[in-house]
């Protein structure tokens, strides 16, 4: 594992630990920007698993922040 995986693992999961004590307005651009980098390694490594494991941790990022904001609108 070289350190754009492990960069690349560590930031959804950051992001998700301490997405309480961050604005929206830095989360959300963070996970956009870290998902389209990490998007580009992965195309360009013809499929690493560590990166599609990434990219699955930023998709769970965003199913909880909108799963917050309806939860917001309903409650």
């Amino acid at each position: 594992m070289d350190a754009k995986q492990i960069i690349a693992i560590i930031i959804p999961i950051a992001i998700f630990m301490f997405r309480r004590y961050i604005s929206i307005l830095i989360t959300l651009p963070i996970l956009i920007i870290g998902c389209i980098v990490t998007y580009y390694f992965y195309t360009k490594s013809k499929e690493d698993k560590f990166l599609k494991g990434a990219l699955s941790l930023y998709g769970l990022n965003f199913f909880f922040i909108f799963i917050g904001f309806l939860s917001l609108l309903f409650f």
